[in-house]
């Protein structure tokens, strides 16, 4: 599977989409982080929310 077909498998599953990691950074500020546009609009067309920041205070777009 590439990683748009393991992210629409998982979002079939109807996941916390603003869940964050031990670092407070969420799925799509780590798609912006490795420049994935198509997974960002993914996630974003899912709900994710582009105002959370993480516990460094960095939003998805100051990460991209």
């Amino acid at each position: 599977l590439n990683g748009t077909a393991v992210v629409e498998s998982l979002l079939a599953s109807h996941p916390d989409i603003n869940a964050r990691d031990r670092v407070g950074a969420t799925a799509v500020m780590w798609a912006a982080a490795r420049g994935n546009t198509e997974i960002c609009n993914m996630l974003l067309q899912a709900g994710a929310r582009t105002d959370y920041s993480n516990y460094g205070g960095l939003t998805a777009a100051a990460i991209a």
